[in-house]
C-alpha cells in the first residue's frame, strides 16, 4: 500500500473508520458499540504516539480503563526524559464540536498532578499511579511532559485560544510542559506525517535556483550553496512530507541544548559549515540541468 502523502479528508475519514473497525475485530469487540469503539480508538492513538516517540511498548500496556483520572493513555521514556499523557474522544460520523469543559478538564490534570498528590494516590489505579506519582519531581527535573487531547471531532477557535492561554501560564514556570489539542484535521496531518516517516526516501528531489543565485564549493567536499524561495521549500514538504527527514543527521531536539552542535563548533571546525548552514541536505549526486538541480538520494 502506498503512503498517503496527499490524503484527502474523506479518504482519511474512511481509512480511520476501517482501521478502528479492524482494531475492534482484533479485540473481539463491536464497532457499533460506543465503549468498544472508544477503546479501539484509544489503542489506535496510543500506537500513533508510540511510533512518533519511538518507544518500545505495546498500546495495550499504556492505556487505562478504570480510575484513570481522565488519562486514557500514558507512557514515559526514561532516556529521553519524556512523559506522555493523553485523552481520546472518538465521535462520528459528522465530526461534531467538542465540549470546552472536556478539553479544559483534561489539561487541568497538570495542576492536579503537580499539587494534589494525596488525591492522585487515592483515586488513580495502581498501574497509573506508579507512572505519575513522581510528576512533581519530573517537573523540577525539566522532563518534557506532553499532554494530548485527541479527538475525531472539531475543536473551536475559542477552545484553541483557551488552551494557548493555559499553555502560556504553565510555561511561565514550567517551560517543558506542552499542551497539544488535536481535532480531526490535526489528527489527519499527524497520521500522514507518521506514515510518511515510514516511507522510503525519495529517489530524486528537484529544486530550481535563479541565475546567479548559487555557487559550488569544491573542497573539502563538493557543495552547492544556493538561495531558495520559501515557497519552493513549502511545496517540497507538502509533496514529500517526513520522508525528507528519514535520514536526518540531527533530528528535532525540542528545548534541549544540542551538545553535538557545540562539539562540532569546538572540535570539528571544518565540518560546521556543512552541518549548520541554513537548510542543509546530504545527497549522493547533484545533476545540473540548465538551472535545475536534481539531487539524487537526498538524505
Amino acid at each position: 500500500m502506498s503512503t498517503p502523502i496527499g490524503m484527502s479528508v474523506d479518504t482519511f475519514r474512511q481509512t480511520l473508520k476501517q482501521e478502528i473497525e479492524a482494531r475492534c475485530k482484533e479485540l473481539g469487540k463491536s464497532y457499533d458499540k460506543e465503549p468498544d469503539r472508544g477503546y479501539a480508538f484509544e489503542l489506535w492513538v496510543a500506537d500513533l504516539l508510540i511510533r512518533n516517540y519511538e518507544v518500545d511498548i505495546e498500546p495495550e500496556t499504556c492505556t487505562y480503563r478504570s480510575k484513570d483520572l481522565l488519562i486514557d493513555l500514558a507512557f514515559d521514556d526514561e532516556e529521553a526524559k519524556a512523559l506522555v499523557l493523553g485523552q481520546c474522544k472518538f465521535v462520528s460520523p459528522s465530526n461534531p464540536d467538542i465540549s470546552e469543559s472536556d478539553v479544559v478538564s483534561f489539561f487541568d490534570r497538570h495542576e492536579v498532578l503537580s499539587k494534589n498528590t494525596s488525591w492522585v494516590r487515592d483515586h488513580a489505579s495502581d498501574e497509573l499511579h506508579d507512572l505519575i506519582s513522581d510528576y512533581p519531581e519530573r517537573l523540577e527535573k525539566e522532563w518534557n511532559i506532553s499532554f494530548y487531547f485527541i479527538t475525531t471531532g472539531k475543536v473551536s477557535e475559542r477552545i484553541k485560544n483557551l488552551v494557548a492561554e493555559k499553555q502560556k501560564k504553565i510555561n511561565s514556570r514550567y517551560p517543558t510542559v506542552a499542551l497539544n489539542c488535536w481535532d480531526f484535521y490535526n489528527l489527519k496531518e499527524e497520521y500522514i506525517r507518521s506514515k510518511s516517516i515510514e516511507a522510503s526516501i525519495s529517489e530524486a528531489v528537484e529544486l530550481q535556483f535563479g541565475r546567479g543565485r548559487y555557487l559550488f564549493k569544491d573542497s573539502p567536499y563538493r557543495t552547492l550553496l544556493a538561495i531558495v524561495k520559501g515557497t519552493q521549500l513549502t511545496a517540497l514538504y507538502k509533496k514529500e512530507r517526513e520522508r525528507l527527514f528519514a535520514y536526518n543527521i540531527r533530528s528535532v531536539l525540542g528545548k534541549r541544548v544540542n551538545k553535538t552542535i557545540i562539539d562540532t563548533a569546538g572540535n570539528r571546525h571544518d565540518d560546521f559549515y556543512y552541518f549548520n548552514n541554513g537548510v542543509s541536505a546530504v545527497c549522493t549526486r547533484i545533476h545540473e540541468l540548465a538551472n535545475i538541480f536534481d539531487s539524487r538520494s537526498c538524505k
